[in-house]
């Protein structure tokens, strides 16, 4: 959840001049963040799936 509520922040304070103090990341960076756990979730779990569903 932080790295989401990051770059809901980042995208809501973009331009105004309290933005380096709410925002932890960069968007970019979070995103990029978010992108990489999703598919590494998505592939450990169909793997964990797929051999569990073999071995029944």
């Amino acid at each position: 959840m932080r790295y989401v509520v990051d770059l809901i922040r980042g995208v809501v304070y973009a331009g105004h001049p309290e933005y380096h103090k709410v925002v932890l990341f960069d968007p970019a960076i979070n995103l990029l963040v978010i992108v990489v756990m999703f598919g590494v979730f998505v592939v450990v779990g169909t793997a964990l799936f797929v051999r569990r569903e073999t071995n029944r």
